[in-house]
């Protein structure tokens, strides 16, 4: 497959333009000793993603609680959507021609197959502040505009309620 075929997380995904090779080794019962004939390979490399498409991302309204955000997304036409997460100074320290390099470069990277996802973002500290990059990819593997967003997490609000324990 020329893409991810699934929502998946980086490190477990295919990085465009990049060629892999897979190996395998059929298992045969009561066959203990393998050798390099037994041994399968085929090479493959995935498409490039390129600027120049024309799909837009829409975004719904944010929804948070105190260590999650996610935010609708639609694109129609799209055959993939790359998200990534981002905290304030990394988000401010890129220029907009970088972004759909840094989205797909990024560590936190997420490819959601299809013209709709809810991208997610988990275990964030309450009361934070994190930048959401997405773009959507084409048929013919062009991305359009990258689309972004901010959204804080809830905070931790605190009352007046105090807490006793009578020892017997």
């Amino acid at each position: 497959s020329a893409f991810p075929s699934e929502e998946t997380n980086a490190g477990t995904e295919f990085i465009p333009a990049t060629t892999y090779v897979t190996w395998v080794v059929p298992v045969e019962e009561e066959k203990t000793q393998y050798s390099e004939n037994d041994i399968i390979y085929q090479e493959f490399t995935t498409n490039s993603i390129t600027s120049g498409g024309s799909l837009k991302v829409s975004l719904g309204e944010s929804v948070t609680d105190r260590t999650t955000i996610t935010f609708p997304a639609t694109s129609e036409g799209a055959e993939l959507i790359y998200y990534a997460w981002f905290d304030t100074d990394r988000y401010l320290s890129v220029d907009n021609d970088s972004k759909a390099e840094l989205i797909l470069k990024s560590a936190n990277c997420t490819v959601a197959k299809g013209r709709t996802t809810d991208a997610r973002i988990e275990r964030v500290k309450p009361n934070k502040k994190m930048y959401m990059m997405i773009m959507a990819v084409d048929k013919d593997g062009k991305y359009g505009e990258v689309a972004t967003a901010s959204a804080t997490t809830q905070n931790i609000t605190y009352n007046a309620l105090t807490v006793s324990v009578n020892v017997l």
